[in-house]
């Protein structure tokens, strides 16, 4: 099973960006850096208003069930969440790639 993940992205404008994955983590952490090309640094923290362990997962299942919701209504999915799995798909050929 996998546990941790590592990713280095390039965007097409020059941009990068790390994502670093733990379900081995002692805890809980979502944070966000953003590194300009000014030097300035902007930082999010996701689970700011969510002091418990695991409380920010109730309004993520909030969200989830708003989409679904929104495309029952609609007639058709909800596809941005494509986008998270093409990035997962291309990692997994990324990796089998380096292991060759």
């Amino acid at each position: 099973m996998d546990r941790w993940a590592r990713l280095a992205l390039d965007a097409e404008c020059g941009a990068t960006a790390e994502v670093e994955l733990d379900w081995s983590y002692p805890g809980e952490t979502k944070d966000i850096e953003v590194r300009l090309a000014d030097g300035g640094v902007r930082h999010a923290d996701m689970l700011a208003g969510f002091p418990g362990f695991k409380q920010s997962l109730w309004h993520e299942y909030a969200g989830v069930l708003r989409a679904f919701a929104r495309a029952v209504h609609d007639g058709g999915p909800d596809t941005a969440g494509l986008a998270a799995l093409e990035l997962v798909d291309a990692a997994y050929r990324a990796e089998r790639g380096a292991l060759r």
